[in-house]
């Protein structure tokens, strides 16, 4: 039987994003289901009661406007129900016109442990639990000195810290990451390959998100400007291969680093399977 717990519905098309998401929400006491796309989402939302929705604004099928729109226009257990749209598009997000259009506020990702304390605390009434069984915290922790790069031991702490020290998450999501880019870089490949500029933008700005989400500046700033250049409908073919060769050098420069943050991983990856709030996916 469902436990009675506050219920949030966590929708992004983006797999890790709704992974570490999830985990960041594991010390609360709440329920979480999540939706991969937008009619999955609506469904939800039109036959489910929710305290609180998180939209993302780009999923396939139906985008995150127009879940909202349909959802206030029709009555239900949600229609009043309080839903964020979830984006990381910070500088260009128009958030008076969201809320016009039936958003109650904006989310930007990635999300700080501050500000998922104040909208799950608004509108779950629920605080985070104190954690046990868990690693030291990644401020606590000593840099290792058998790894030389600065960068697998910066990321691999960062996701230390967004995992609350869970090991054996952290390195999930590590593997993830590392297999995910390239092939997101492929898709993307493929769309310019064949002049879809505007599957080529979606796709970037999903990998806009994952890098926001996973501390990578360097391949979110790429694939911003690469996502702008398309965005722009010119015919800018030279500004836009030197903006991909620029990001797939990113990608690289990532991809060049993964023994070393695997290996980083594996020496201090514990049995214990890390805990995760209580949820369903659609």
């Amino acid at each position: 039987m469902r436990p009675h717990l506050p219920r949030l519905l966590l929708a992004d098309d983006n797999e890790l994003n709704r992974d570490l998401l999830r985990c960041q929400l594991s010390t609360f006491d709440v329920w979480i289901d999540s939706a991969a796309e937008g009619r999955s989402a609506l469904r939800l939302l039109l036959n489910e009661p929710y305290d609180l929705a998180l939209l993302d604004l780009n999923m396939p099928l139906l985008n995150g406007r127009d879940v909202v729109r349909q959802l206030r226009a029709q009555p239900g257990p949600n229609q009043d129900t309080a839903v964020l749209a979830f984006t990381a598009q910070a500088v260009n997000t128009d958030c008076a016109a969201l809320k016009a259009g039936g958003f109650t506020d904006v989310l930007y990702k990635p999300v700080t442990e501050e500000r998922l304390i104040e909208i799950v605390g608004k509108f779950c009434h629920s605080a985070p639990q104190p954690l046990s069984g868990r690693a030291a915290a990644p401020a606590e922790q000593q840099p290792d000195a058998n790894v030389h790069d600065a960068f697998a031991q910066q990321l691999w702490l960062y996701l230390l810290g967004r995992t609350h020290g869970s090991v054996s998450l952290a390195h999930t999501l590590l593997t993830k990451v590392l297999d995910d880019l390239p092939c997101q870089l492929r898709h993307i490949a493929d769309a310019l390959h064949t002049d879809q500029k505007n599957q080529a933008a979606l796709l970037l700005h999903k990998m806009k998100g994952t890098a926001a989400y996973f501390g990578l500046p360097d391949i979110h700033r790429a694939a911003d400007t690469l996502e702008s250049l398309l965005l722009t409908q010119k015919n800018q073919h030279a500004d836009e291969s030197a903006a991909f060769e620029c990001l797939a050098k990113n990608i690289d420069a990532l991809s060049m680093q993964r023994e070393a943050m695997l290996t980083m991983a594996a020496r201090t990856l514990s049995p214990t399977a890390p805990t995760t709030p209580p949820h369903r996916s659609l």
